[in-house]
């Protein structure tokens, strides 16, 4: 499979596409700055609304042959805008739960590890498969969307693959939104279907 070095979309049926790499084991010392709350915190004691758990969907999937964790996030079925509706408490329990993910994967990449083999990064699949314009047609849902999809950005150094796969035009226009706010165009790459959603087997590249 050939790596790309650019930030990248799966979309479709087309082939896996890798956004980011890293190259080397992460150390505590390693973690973004952005990000440094996350080991930091209470989360690993703290456990989410059963609400949360069900409608927001991710989940340890297996390990790869190196050990490394895979972890999933059905985010196409996460329903942001039903929960962020209910008020700031509801917000902040979103926020946090989304952490909680975060610290899950950072936490999990020790099971496998041996001296021998360290384990300090995982593998990152995040599903869009079933995302709508209604999940993030709020302010406050749009907000949420992109403030995370920002942090995701900062956690691509713990990941050393990641894929967004199941991209619909929604989820596109979206992502492509959050990249053009947070990222320099030239450090981003996308593919750009040729011939359009009923010829999503053939997948070209093209800047933003």
């Amino acid at each position: 499979m050939r790596k790309f070095g650019a930030i990248c979309i799966l979309l479709g049926l087309a082939s896996p596409a890798l956004i980011g790499r890293s190259g080397a084991q992460l150390t505590p010392e390693e973690v973004p700055p952005e990000l440094k709350y996350i080991p930091e915190s209470d989360l690993g004691d703290w456990e989410p609304p059963k609400e949360l758990s069900e409608a927001l969907p991710y989940y340890l999937s297996g390990f790869d042959s190196e050990g490394r964790p895979i972890w999933v996030v059905e985010f196409g079925k996460w329903d942001l805008r039903s929960f962020l509706e209910k008020g700031e408490k509801w917000e902040k329990l979103v926020d946090r739960y989304f952490d909680k993910w975060l610290w899950r994967l950072y936490d999990s990449t020790n099971i496998k590890a041996t001296k021998e083999l360290p384990v300090k990064d995982g593998e990152l699949i995040v599903d869009f498969e079933g995302f709508s314009y209604r999940q993030y047609s709020s302010p406050a849902a749009l907000g949420f969307f992109l403030k995370k999809m920002r942090t995701i950005a900062y956690a691509l150094p713990l990941a050393n693959d990641a894929f967004f796969i199941n991209v619909n035009f929604v989820a596109r226009n979206a992502l492509q939104l959050h990249f053009w706010i947070n990222f320099p165009p030239n450090l981003l790459s996308t593919p750009a279907l040729d011939g359009g959603m009923a010829n999503n087997r053939r997948a070209n590249w093209a800047k933003f």
